[in-house]
């Protein structure tokens, strides 16, 4: 080693293979990245569902989360995966279930822990919650008139991260349109029922 080099073995992190790579087909582009909600400095992992938009050039996280351990209904603390972009807000796992996180502690190796509003349901093991919006809605007029929440997905996956990317002011992704025999239980971050449907058969997941 030449005097006065250092080397960092810890200075790039390798992550895990995911997909059958013969099988990827990437954008001949990039996409700006909105980091808007994004901790910076973090990555977007490979294989993170994106929202493209085509008009604009623009890719937006879907911020999913994976439930690692099962929460009892009226539950008020979520177990989640680590390496999410987890936040203060809403978040869904049906149009039913919905729970505002009001604080994400990441203290523990293992697993980081949502606190949360108390579940209406049991939210079982390797769920995804999707974060969301909410709307009351009311349909009919006087006595008849019902009340009911609307719930919307922020964001719904139309393409993969193709390559870790650093969360920072000009950066870009380049997006992945097929891919198959993606290690679904192994992702970084996950994919709901939503974001597969709106990837389509150009993903395959096993």
């Amino acid at each position: 080693m030449a005097a006065g080099v250092v080397y960092d073995d810890n200075a790039f992190e390798v992550e895990r293979e995911l997909y059958a790579v013969d099988s990827g087909y990437r954008s001949q582009g990039g996409f700006n990245l909105d980091i808007e909600g994004l901790p910076a400095g973090a990555h977007v992992p490979v294989l993170c569902p994106l929202q493209i938009d085509f008009a604009n050039r623009k890719a937006y996280v879907v911020n999913n989360l994976k439930v690692v351990e099962a929460a009892a209904s009226g539950a008020t603390s979520i177990k989640i995966q680590k390496g999410s972009f987890a936040k203060a807000g809403k978040f869904a796992l049906s149009d039913e279930v919905v729970v505002t996180v009001t604080k994400v502690d990441t203290s523990n190796e293992a697993y980081d822990v949502l606190t949360v509003s108390a579940t209406s349901a049991e939210i079982p093991v390797g769920s995804v919650l999707y974060e969301c919006e909410t709307e009351e809605v009311t349909t009919g007029e006087g006595q008849d008139a019902v009340t009911s929440t609307a719930v919307t997905a922020v964001h719904t996956a139309n393409a993969l991260n193709y390559a870790r990317t650093k969360v920072e002011t000009g950066a870009t992704v380049t997006a992945l349109f097929r891919a198959y025999e993606i290690k679904e239980a192994e992702l970084y971050i996950p994919v709901s029922a939503a974001d597969k449907a709106g990837l389509t058969s150009r993903f395959m997941f096993v």
